[in-house]
């Protein structure tokens, strides 16, 4: 059954990014069209873009997100399997 990405979630997801980015002067363009893929969530959209586009480590995705490391790393690796 393929997820449905609600618009408040993907808002959420963009403010906690934005919300680190800011404080570390950073600038991140992370582009909506990574979340069109409904075969994945969005975590597991955003760690794949984050770490393949970006190249952060998983480590700098956890402190931006503020989730565990391991959490970060099985994100990105589901997404591995449901892309093929």
């Amino acid at each position: 059954m393929p997820r449905h990405h609600d618009d408040r979630s993907i808002i959420q997801a963009l403010s906690l990014l934005n919300k680190h980015i800011e404080k570390s002067g950073k600038i991140l363009n992370v582009p909506i069209s990574i979340f069109a893929d409904r075969r994945l969530g969005m975590l597991e959209s955003l760690t794949f873009y984050l770490h393949d586009k970006k190249k952060l480590s998983f480590h700098e995705i956890a402190a931006m997100l503020k989730r565990d490391d391991r959490t970060i790393w099985s994100s990105y690796h589901n997404a591995g399997r449901k892309k093929g």
